[in-house]
């Protein structure tokens, strides 16, 4: 009976240690992957800020549909160059009326082929 205990109590501390061995190796594998994220994270928002900043010295603003429902969100900057709050709804119609009718065209064409094909387009339009 007690080389049954014994054998018992050491196979327990035998699976104890690979376990917390392999949870150790685990968590640092996840630190890193949270470190990495992280610094990732700084470098999105610093290119976020140098792009504001940039749409702002420049009066250039931008905007994205996203399907389905056709949610529109605009840039800060083209909200400020619309003048429109932060954060407004923007409707598909109302974010090409106030274009030039050559580019309500262009928007409408690649607007009807993204619906059709599901392919992204980027535009540059006045």
């Amino acid at each position: 009976m007690a080389i049954h205990v014994v054998v018992v109590a050491l196979l327990s501390f035998i699976l104890s240690y690979y376990f917390a061995k392999k949870l150790n190796e685990i968590d640092a594998v996840r630190q890193n992957n949270e470190y990495e994220l992280l610094e990732i994270s700084k470098q999105l928002h610093e290119s976020e800020m140098l792009l504001q900043q940039t749409e702002s010295l420049a009066k250039v603003g931008g905007w994205e549909i996203v399907f389905p429902g056709n949610k529109i969100s605009y840039t800060k900057e083209m909200y400020s160059i619309k003048e429109l709050e932060d954060g407004t709804d923007i409707h598909f119609d109302n974010a090409i009326s106030s274009y030039t009718p050559e580019y309500t065209e262009i928007l409408l064409e690649h607007y009807k082929r993204a619906l059709k094909d599901g392919q992204p387009y980027e535009v540059e339009a006045k």
